[in-house]
Formats: structure tokens, C-alpha cells, sequence
């Protein structure tokens, strides 16, 4: 796959974040190890913290003892969102805001782009694991191992079966698993072999350098393939929703497993863990917020998340309302590591460590979400874009002309009543700002 072809200077939107200075204050340990930990369609209302009645008593103690993001936002799509995690950019950059990554399309993440594996490898973390799931492209340019990452084990492209590991996705199904870039067949349910190999990773680990981990898991996604013993737990709950009920408890038990992994090697304090989930969950499991995964509403972009870093400043049980998201990860691991990022790839995060700790708000800005989707009707298709600023929200539906709805996302987080034709002139100025963020837009391989 070609660069982007971008100009060597690009402007920003909707925020940016400059190169930070390492931490200068008391709470500035030594750079922390790093472990990002990404569920894949796990529901705003999934877990235990949010009122769920799956039990997720290792996602409950993280929140208990780290800190809540309780407006993180994402994609409505996962592999743009593991794009902008990776890059600290809006996806629509490169070409892969829209869509989901497949095999057909040929092309995944732009080699062009600055990964954090490629930052933090440059701040001296030898050791760059990628544990789960890729879905970033399967092309040798775009592979995790030329992608920043020094080891890798799971799966490169998005669905699976738990179990056989091979494709669900194209007729042909073939095997999807690796370690590093050759074929495994490695026996076990994906999400129990990804755990093992992430604590493996952790134990393993030996050297004065800090380390890097990425542990993207393919639960709850579909196909819902739970462990007996964890369905036998949900009986209670209708037939349709006990499958994923069952995936996020095996999900929880594999994040206890890695965090349990990281008290036993004594380096749990000095560890930034970000707990996140790509997109949302499919109805009924983001209750109370509306929408599901492959839309713009809340319930298809504001996701579970915790951070937490004892040594850093990032515990005590704290709350953050305020917004941050996918695209800021990289811009606040960089401060942390204290690297410089690439001058001719800008970033559109924002360093969001202070506001993590509680000490400054994060800056008003616009934040975009952007994807094509599927109608009810065979063969219709639709564009949903969305900008939040402050305290509005701006959603526009369909292929040119469309409907647009305006919510006052703080007093409606439901998005129940359009305030649009009450408000024109809001309207017309926050739909100003997603045609200009249209622009940005390039197809997938240029």
C-alpha cells in the first residue's frame, strides 16, 4: 500500500495536541510500563459498575481503584477505532474512518502513520507486545511486526471462531491465528489463549526498560461461543442476550488474569492500564444511552473505560465527566514517555493526563464521529456523522441531503428531543463544521 500522499503540514481539527515535556511534578516516577487493554462491542451498559447484571468483579475493583473516563468516546466501528488508538489521529486521515478493515479491500493502516508502538519504541521500550485481535490490515507493510510492534500473537483480521480460530467472515474460511508471522494452532478458546499470552508476556518480562502491551480481545464480538460454565451462570436472563452475558464474563475473568499477572511481578503501581472498549455493544447493552454498535448515537460511541496508575497519580476510586477518547491515548502516553511525535503527522488528541488526575479540564473542542452504514433494506446504505461540542450534539443521517437532529447531550443523553428547527443557527454552525471535517476524508489505499 502507498503513503497518503499527504502535504508535508497538515492542519488540525477539532483540538490538538503539541509534543509535552516529560512529567516535572512529585508524582513523576520512572516511565511506567504500559498496558492498553481493549474489549471488542463491549456495551456502555455491560458492566457491573453500570448497573449490569453480568458480573465483572475485575472490571469492578479497576474501577473502584483507578479512575472512570464516564465520556469516553470511540468510533462507532472498531478498526478506525484501533487506527486512532494507535495514531493519535482522526482515521478519516488515512482513509479508514468509515469503514471497517477487510481482506478484499487490500490495505489497513497507513505505514506512513506514527504508531505508540513506534513512539514508545523510540523512548526506550524494547519489549512492544501485541496480544488479540489486529484488524488493521493483513498486507506485510501493515503488519503488527512492521508496525512498531516487536512480537505478536492472535488473530490479523476481525471475526473469528473462538475456537477453531479460522474466518467467519468470507466463504472461504481459512486460519487466522500467528506468532509473529507464522501460522499457530495453538489449541484453546481465543479469549483464555490471549490471556495466557498476555501474562506470560508480563511475567516474562526481565529488562531495565519498560514495557509496552496491547491486549485488543475479540470478546464479547460475535460469534457468541462462551465457555459452558460461564453460560450456566445466565439462564436467568432471556435466550437472546445470555450468549454475550456469558463472553463479558469470560472477558472479565481473562482481565483479571493480566492484572493479576502484573500484582505478581510487583509492577502493578508503576503501570498506566487503560481499560476501553472499540465501540458499543449491540442493543439491549447500552441502556440507558440510545443506539448500538455502527451508529453515531451515544450508545454506539461512549464505551466503559478506566484508567489506572498509582505511581502516576491515577487512583482513588475518581470519576472524569469530562470528554475524552480514543484519539487522545497517544498524545498522553507520548507526555508520559517524553518523545516527540512525527512534525509532518500532527496530532488531533489532546493530553489528557491532567484531567485524568483531576488538576485541569480538558479544552472545549469538537469531537467527530463518522461511519457508513447499513439501512433495513437489502442493499441501502447511509452515512451517520456526528460533532459534540461543550454541551450540543449534532447528528446528521443519509447520503446528501439527510435528517439532522440536535440534542442537548447534558440534559438528553438519550437523544430523545431534536432541538434543530428550535435552534437553526446552532444547527447550521456545527454542520458547517462536519462538512468541514468531510474533507479530511481520503479512500481506503491513498
Amino acid at each position: 500500500m502507498k503513503g497518503s500522499g499527504r502535504q508535508a503540514k497538515e492542519s488540525t481539527i477539532g483540538g490538538a495536541s503539541k509534543s509535552g515535556s516529560r512529567l516535572d511534578d512529585e508524582r513523576a516516577p520512572d516511565r511506567p510500563n504500559i498496558v492498553l487493554l481493549v474489549a471488542d462491542d463491549l456495551g456502555w451498559g455491560a458492566v457491573g459498575y453500570h448497573d449490569s447484571p453480568i458480573q465483572t468483579p475485575n472490571l469492578d475493583q479497576l474501577a473502584a481503584d483507578g479512575v472512570r473516563l464516564e465520556r469516553f468516546y470511540v468510533c462507532p466501528i472498531c478498526s478506525p477505532t484501533r487506527a486512532g488508538l494507535l495514531t493519535g489521529r482522526w482515521p478519516i486521515r488515512y482513509g479508514i474512518m468509515a469503514t471497517q478493515v477487510k481482506r478484499e479491500h487490500e490495505v489497513g493502516l497507513d505505514p506512513e502513520e506514527d504508531t505508540l508502538a513506534e513512539m514508545l519504541g523510540r523512548a526506550g521500550y524494547s519489549r512492544r507486545g501485541l496480544v488479540g485481535k489486529w484488524h488493521l490490515g493483513d498486507t506485510p507493510e501493515c503488519h503488527p511486526l512492521n508496525q512498531g510492534f516487536t512480537s505478536f500473537y492472535g488473530s490479523l483480521g476481525g471475526m473469528i471462531d473462538y475456537r477453531k480460530h479460522k474466518t467467519t467472515r468470507t466463504s472461504s474460511s481459512f486460519l487466522d491465528w500467528y506468532r509473529d508471522h507464522k501460522l499457530s494452532r495453538d489449541g484453546g478458546h481465543a479469549t483464555t489463549l490471549v490471556a495466557q499470552e498476555a501474562t506470560k508476556f508480563i511475567r516474562e518480562h526481565e529488562e531495565e526498560d519498560p514495557f509496552f502491551l496491547m491486549v485488543p480481545f475479540h470478546a464479547p464480538h460475535v460469534p457468541l461461543m462462551p465457555e459452558p460454565e460461564d453460560l450456566k451462570k445466565y439462564r436467568h436472563l432471556p435466550e437472546d442476550e445470555q450468549k454475550y452475558a456469558a463472553m463479558v464474563d469470560g472477558l472479565d475473568q481473562a482481565i483479571g488474569e493480566v492484572l493479576a499477572a502484573l500484582d505478581e511481578s510487583g509492577v502493578r503501581d508503576n503501570t498506566f492500564v487503560l481499560f476501553l472498549s472499540d465501540n458499543g455493544g449491540p442493543e439491549p447493552w447500552n441502556r440507558p444511552l440510545r443506539g448500538r454498535k455502527r451508529q453515531t448515537h451515544e450508545g454506539g460511541i461512549r464505551v466503559p473505560a478506566i484508567v489506572h496508575w498509582p505511581d502516576g497519580g491515577l487512583d482513588g476510586g475518581r470519576v472524569v465527566e469530562e470528554l475524552v477518547g480514543y484519539i487522545d491515548v497517544y498524545p498522553t502516553l507520548q507526555r508520559i514517555a517524553g518523545v516527540a511525535g512525527k512534525p509532518d503527522r500532527p496530532l488531533d488528541g489532546i493530553d489528557a493526563l491532567a484531567a485524568m488526575r483531576g488538576d485541569t479540564p480538558m479544552p472545549e473542542r469538537d469531537w467527530f464521529s463518522f461511519v457508513d452504514a447499513k439501512g433495513s433494506s437489502p442493499g441501502e446504505r447511509f452515512q451517520m456523522l456526528s460533532v459534540t461540542r461543550g454541551s450540543w450534539k449534532l447528528t446528521f443521517r443519509g447520503l446528501g441531503e439527510g435528517e439532522i437532529s440536535l440534542y442537548r447531550i447534558d440534559e438528553d443523553p438519550q437523544e430523545t428531543l431534536s432541538l434543530a428547527e428550535r435552534q437553526r443557527a446552532i444547527s447550521s454552525a456545527m454542520l458547517e463544521r462536519v462538512t468541514e471535517f468531510r474533507r479530511l476524508e481520503l479512500a481506503p489505499g491513498h
